[in-house]
């Protein structure tokens, strides 16, 4: 049965300004608000009663994701639930948290997107369109709190063209640098021993490595869409992006992005469907860069790990 009892007023996301703004106001509803302030807002009522508040509350922990072998490990930097029952969307929350839910019918039933950061901009969420969402119900009572655990999947229809951990032969073997003394090795994993990374190592003398992959693929067999997923820590800028392959066989580096230095291990999601359209792209190959040049530091280090690049 579908419950019209919620009635969400959505905000109107139409810049990053707001959307900034909106997450700010997210996270004060987690830790300042009162809980009739929570409901009164996901109800957008103002005729409502502090006594009617009856609600049920629902926990989302961090979540986690199934992986078949084709598709790589089972890492994921998911950090939002966006939140839709009864077809009415509560919104994008990230993760843990809970929530108070109020809902007249015996079921609710629940439907959860996972949410990312789109490009690693910190202030753009956004559904991951590569994974299913999960959905369940519940026979709520009034009063009780319910922990949810959110295993995500990819959809069926995803298709990995590339999938690298390093745990054997891999194709970053070419370079586009000069410099003889910066190195792009495979080392055991600082934080797990039993896993590989990929380790790019500049220094003063060599202050710049560019590698690229052996392995090429078509901009026509990605539907004008395409995701990489990578992980990563880096003492020095970390850029990713694609080395092209024109009509006439050359070689032209178009980088998408420059991180900043993280001693975290993170793992960001990059929309490059836009760069692989490029009309002028015949074939291209992944591309990293690590470079110190233009700066004071003495020595740089990335290390990198679980390469996806998928598309639908």
């Amino acid at each position: 049965m579908v419950n019209n009892s919620f009635k969400l007023v959505p905000l109107p996301i139409v810049s990053e300004d707001l959307i900034i703004l909106y997450i700010d106001e997210m996270k004060k509803i987690y830790t300042g608000l009162t809980l009739t302030t929570l409901i009164l807002m996901m109800m957008g009522c103002t005729n409502f009663s502090a006594t009617d508040l009856n609600p049920f509350f629902v926990t989302f922990e961090d979540p986690t994701i199934s992986t078949i072998p084709v598709q790589g490990a089972p890492t994921h930097n998911i950090r939002d639930a966006w939140i839709f029952t009864q077809d009415q969307e509560l919104g994008p929350f990230e993760m843990p948290v809970t929530l108070p839910i109020i809902d007249d019918a015996e079921t609710t039933e629940f439907r959860i997107f996972p949410g990312i950061r789109e490009n690693g901009r910190e202030f753009v969420p956004i559904i991951n369109q590569y994974m299913e969402p999960v959905t369940f119900s519940i026979d709520s009572e009034e009063g009780e709190t319910y922990l949810t655990n959110l295993e995500f999947k990819y959809f069926d229809n995803v298709v990995f063209d590339f999938v690298e951990d390093f745990s054997g032969n891999h194709p970053f073997t070419l370079e586009n640098d000069e410099f003889e003394g910066s190195t792009f090795t495979v080392i055991d994993d600082p934080l797990d021993s039993s896993n590989k990374v990929a380790e790019l190592f500049v220094d003063a003398d060599n202050p710049v490595i560019e590698v690229f992959t052996t392995t090429l693929f078509l901009p026509g067999d990605f539907n004008n869409n395409a995701y990489l997923e990578v992980e990563y820590t880096n003492t020095a800028a970390l850029t990713i992006g694609i080395m092209k392959i024109n009509a006439g066989g050359y070689l032209i580096p178009e980088y998408f992005i420059i991180l900043n230095e993280t001693a975290e291990r993170n793992k960001i999601y990059l929309d490059i469907g836009n760069l692989i359209s490029d009309p002028t792209v015949g074939q291209f190959s992944l591309l990293l860069n690590l470079s110190i040049n233009g700066t004071s530091a003495t020595e740089g280090e990335a290390q990198i790990d679980n390469i996806k690049l998928m598309h639908l």
